[in-house]
């Protein structure tokens, strides 16, 4: 999405929650996706990290280490992404 739509967007401010996956997508540019979390996140949505690893504290770590603030971590382990985020009560 190009600057000036994103700028568009931003103003419609419609609290979204937004989620991303970690391996090979936030983790293959982490530059470019802390830039777009932050222009989210100013605009008024939340944003997270839905993953298929396991919940550990390792797992934590390297995702709290990450130049994104994010607003949540879930963690799917063996489940869909999206059944964990509904047994989280979240809808992306």
């Amino acid at each position: 999405m190009g600057r000036v739509a994103l700028n568009r967007w931003k103003g419609r401010r419609m609290g979204k929650t937004i989620s991303i996956d970690w391996d090979d997508t936030y983790t293959a540019d982490p530059e470019m996706f802390a830039g777009i979390v932050e222009d989210l996140r100013e605009a008024g949505h939340r944003v997270g990290v839905i993953t298929r690893r396991f919940d550990t504290m390792e797992n934590r770590i390297e995702i709290s280490k990450a130049e994104a603030e994010f607003d949540f971590m879930l963690f799917a382990g063996a489940a869909s992404k999206q059944e964990a985020a509904e047994a989280a009560g979240i809808t992306v």
